[in-house]
């Protein structure tokens, strides 16, 4: 799914401690986790949330640990 013509979503396949494999449009991409986005990875997997959104121009991932909370629906 593209959201923008060099942004779109996608799947997290493997993560490493310096890079993470991701899924774009029938393509694999092993992408850099910088300090920013790290925490947020890792997280995001944690909890089972594979879906990230990645910058197809800068082959980067577009979040941050501070954007990318996740809420408890029952409280």
């Amino acid at each position: 799914m593209t959201f923008d013509k060099n942004f779109t979503y996608g799947m997290i396949l493997e993560v490493g401690e310096r890079n993470v494999l991701v899924n774009v449009q029938d393509e694999k991409l092993e992408i850099d986790l910088t300090d920013d986005v790290r925490e947020a990875v890792f997280h995001n997997v944690e909890v089972g949330i594979y879906m990230i959104p990645i910058d197809l121009e800068n082959k980067r991932i577009v979040l941050t640990e501070k954007s990318n909370v996740v809420f408890d629906l029952n409280n």
